[in-house]
């Protein structure tokens, strides 16, 4: 394989076309070729994940790239717990605004959280616990 065909290649991967593959007759193209189709399989999870998750509302997916070791596979996993916890905080959302919909104005979110998750359920564990005021 010539040295300018593998540079192409490489700078094709940069811009992100994992469409490219070379020579499976040369070792260097025989492990590009499998690096290109780890990372299309990888780009194709964490795709799938992303879709069922932020844009159908789907919870509880997890990408599952079983042969992935080093940095790779902790990209994933961070991925999955990231999903997790987004799962878990929208199920609990779920459960108290439902309870509280229905009159029980004693539950309570207390899951640990941060940021914009905590303004969420600071405002939802408020719902009624102020008094109303009688006319």
């Amino acid at each position: 394989m010539e040295c300018s065909e593998l540079a192409s290649a490489l700078r094709s991967l940069r811009e992100g076309d994992l469409s490219v593959r070379l020579d499976d007759n040369d070792p260097a193209g025989q492990e590009y070729n499998r690096l290109v189709s780890q990372l299309a399989e990888m780009n194709g999870e964490i795709r799938r994940i992303c879709n069922e998750i932020g844009v159908q509302g789907y919870f509880g997916g997890q990408a599952e790239l079983p042969d992935l070791r080093g940095d790779w596979e902790a990209l994933v996993k961070d991925v999955n717990l990231a999903g997790y916890n987004l799962t878990l905080q929208m199920r609990v959302i779920a459960k108290v605004a439902a309870a509280k919909a229905a009159g029980d104005m004693s539950m309570r979110i207390t899951l640990p959280a941060t940021g914009e998750t905590q303004a969420a359920f600071d405002a939802i564990n408020a719902i009624g616990s102020q008094p109303v005021p009688v006319a």
